[in-house]
């Protein structure tokens, strides 16, 4: 159960977003004896990390510096419950990706062959053998691959999980608490002002997700994050779904751990506004029913929104700015936030510790979008 500390006076790092990369920074910079403290606008996992379907994959994304962050996020998704001691409810099932049409089955056969370039286990099937595999697959499929890797976590129990072990480890959780101000001193950072106080510090991690362009520019600087909405529904228990995680369709459904299907999720580009609106849930309900008929009279029993950072160039930004000492970005999950989460979050605690990164985050540079 998450705890809600009251806002310390100082702190060696101030958190700002408790979502899944600051949920995971927080942790590691904990479990390496760093005194945090997470400050979060509003409830845990309340934005991003909570509007999502908790997939855990290998990157869409061709070769580079995402692919590796997902690659070894799946690596420490595996490890997970025995690193936090903790139920996060991951389900490696395999991931499947399908072609409904010969020009998206050309595109998953390139992602295919750029995967298996960088070593990683795939194998491109037809139609009739990915149903084999998967009998629970709509008509339609025309063929696509399977890898063996990923499947899905729940998202609110992983940022959960990163948040009470950080709580254990000594980092305290400030939740409903909006950050108002940050003093810069001699070009580095000397304090944060809050809706409940100042905590004086000297490093602040800016992962407030769609909102970290408000936080960059209390500094002067400027990252550009677009917040786009993501809408989730969630049924009554079903036993008819795919086994595997399936990707390619669109609106897509899988199994949680409880057995709910998850349905989701759009993408809109509506400025800040968040509320689960009727037309995108008619048109889930339309686009499941249309691939599988046999879900027609399913009960849906909740449905949530939140908001996912966009950069323009889709690539994370990521590392501390030049301009400003102590001053450390990590936000533009986009659409694979929760995929990058764990990997991020100890990325990021090598960058405020000045240990070298186990990768080269110069595509991710947060000064590339300067002036």
């Amino acid at each position: 159960m998450l705890i809600a500390d009251p806002l310390p006076r100082r702190a060696d790092v101030v958190v700002v977003g408790a979502g899944v990369f600051g949920a995971a920074t927080a942790f590691h910079l904990a479990e390496a004896g760093v005194d945090a403290v997470v400050v979060e606008r509003g409830d845990f996992c309340s934005e991003a990390s909570g509007a999502n379907v908790g997939l855990v994959s290998l990157s869409p994304r061709p070769p580079g510096l995402m692919a590796d962050l997902c690659r070894h996020a799946t690596d420490l998704y595996e490890s997970l419950i025995e690193r936090l001691g903790r139920e996060v409810y991951f389900q490696p099932t395999g991931v499947i990706r399908v072609g409904m049409t010969e020009e998206s089955l050309a595109d998953v056969i390139d992602w295919a062959e750029c995967q298996r370039s960088v070593g990683i286990e795939v194998e491109v099937l037809s139609g009739d053998k990915l149903r084999e595999l998967e009998p629970l697959l709509p008509e339609g499929v025309l063929g696509g691959c399977h890898t063996p890797r990923g499947g899905f976590v729940s998202p609110f129990a992983v940022v959960a999980g990163y948040l009470e072990r950080a709580r254990e480890l000594g980092a305290k959780l400030v939740p409903m608490t909006t950050v108002t101000g940050i003093t810069v001193r001699g070009g580095r950072v000397v304090s944060v002002e809050t809706t409940r106080g100042r905590i004086e510090t000297e490093t602040v991690v800016n992962a407030a997700g769609a909102w970290a362009g408000e936080v960059s520019a209390m500094v002067g600087l400027h990252t550009p994050v677009i917040p786009i909405r993501g809408q989730v529904l969630v049924t009554e228990p079903l036993t008819c779904l795919p086994r595997r995680v399936v990707m390619g369709i669109s609106p897509s459904i899988r199994s949680t751990w409880a057995a709910n299907g998850i349905i989701g999720s759009i993408q809109e580009d509506a400025g800040f506004e968040k509320r689960v609106t009727l037309a995108v849930m008619r048109d889930f309900a339309r686009g499941i029913t249309e691939m599988y008929p046999h879900l027609r009279h399913v009960q849906v029993i909740r449905a949530w929104s939140g908001l996912r950072p966009k950069t323009p160039d889709r690539m994370l930004i990521l590392g501390q700015t030049h301009q400003v000492r102590g001053f450390v970005v990590a936000t533009g999950g986009f659409d694979i936030g929760m995929m990058l989460g764990p990997a991020v979050g100890e990325v990021v605690a090598d960058v405020v510790l000045e240990r070298t990164p186990r990768f080269d985050l110069t595509p991710a540079r947060p000064d590339r979008f300067a002036a």
